[in-house]
């Protein structure tokens, strides 16, 4: 459908979003399907693009064609060979009008624009709780990253890496002295700049 005068002249019959060329509003009727046509015989993945499984392919045969030419780091995909370049000139092109934070990564602009629209669009249709991905675990109980060194498993990356900081490497890097949780090194720099000792237990003297 051609709508004249306007900035996204090609809409979809199903769900409205407007595309500025037919080849984009064609590729983006194949999520309505549902039909993945495109499988990774190593992996068993689907994708509804074929240059999508093409830039997958690449994860299992290690081939990244794409080059920075500052620091000669190696990409996958040209995008992101963009992105990673704008680290060596500083540039960042994403701007928020309403509090002139900048952006490098094109998804980080937009997900900083929903801390003002209020947006919340990844919503659980189990509970209703809106950080979905990782949200969702909890109710299946997949914990799928797991640590080499004990076995233990966790629902987000960013566990296992504090895990194995915290637990096996003997780094602790919220130093002044050496503690696990960013509120005990806090409520140690209190006590170290007034030098008092502010709480005390209930039922006793003591004061912590």
């Amino acid at each position: 459908m051609l709508l004249h005068g306007a900035s996204k002249p090609f809409i979809c019959k199903t769900c409205h979003k407007g595309f500025d060329s037919a080849g984009s509003l064609k590729r983006h009727e194949v999520i309505h399907t549902g039909q993945m046509q495109y499988n990774c015989e190593t992996c068993g993945r689907s994708f509804f693009y074929k240059a999508t499984y093409d830039y997958h392919q690449r994860i299992h045969s290690g081939e990244r064609p794409f080059a920075c030419d500052v620091c000669g780091k190696r990409f996958i995909i040209h995008q992101a060979l963009k992105s990673h370049k704008l680290q060596h000139s500083g540039e960042k092109p994403y701007k928020c009008e309403q509090c002139d934070r900048a952006f490098r990564i094109y998804t980080n602009y937009l997900r900083h624009l929903r801390i003002h629209t209020g947006e919340k669009p990844y919503e659980c249709d189990v509970c209703g709780t809106d950080t979905l991905k990782s949200h969702q675990r909890t109710h299946t109980g997949e914990r799928p990253f797991s640590c080499e060194t004990c076995g233990k498993c966790f629902i987000q990356k960013s566990a296992l890496k504090m895990h194995q900081k915290t637990s096996h490497s003997g780094e602790n890097s919220l130093a002044c002295v050496s503690f696990s949780y960013p509120r005990n090194l806090k409520d140690h720099n209190l006590r170290e700049d007034s030098f008092t000792k502010p709480w005390k237990t209930e039922g006793c003297t003591d004061l912590m």
